[in-house]
């Protein structure tokens, strides 16, 4: 910690030794772009979103479900532990899921017309996308949706 002219500057720890945790589908880890962004998924999980690993999806053949979230939103904080449970049980590999934040991706939002966070997008390529809310899921509504 270096303190000075009224200010406090603290250094984050070093990750050297801190072993990334594993993936539940046993697929590898994502790799990331130089600025961090995730240029791949993990088939078959949630994951933050990415431009680039959306794009990998649906060109890969997948189904992909886009949750609009904002961590201010009560009832997108309610739904994320539901939406986290249903696709840790999931086994289908053909479905991948993103948590998209409602606040800056802007031109998804327009791509889909999203007006309200809570919402809940599949899509897949050559298909016409559906929507689940805005609103409260329950881990029986979001397992259908996923599934129909």
């Amino acid at each position: 910690m270096l303190i000075g002219l009224g200010y406090a500057v603290f250094s984050r720890p070093s990750d050297a030794g801190v072993t990334q945790p594993a993936t539940t589908s046993g697929a590898e880890a994502s790799p990331t772009s130089p600025t961090g962004e995730q240029v791949s998924y993990v088939a078959g999980a949630y994951q933050n979103f990415s431009q680039a690993a959306y794009d990998a999806a649906l060109t890969d053949g997948k189904t992909v479900i886009l949750d609009f979230h904002a961590d201010w939103c009560p009832t997108c904080r309610a739904n994320a532990p539901i939406i986290e449970a249903v696709f840790s049980s999931n086994s289908n590999t053909d479905l991948v899921g993103f948590q998209v934040n409602y606040d800056t991706e802007i031109a998804l939002k327009k791509t889909f017309n999203i007006q309200s966070q809570s919402t809940i997008i599949k899509t897949a390529k050559g298909k016409a996308a559906e929507q689940l809310g805005p609103g409260p899921v329950t881990a029986e509504s979001f397992t259908t949706f996923i599934q129909s």
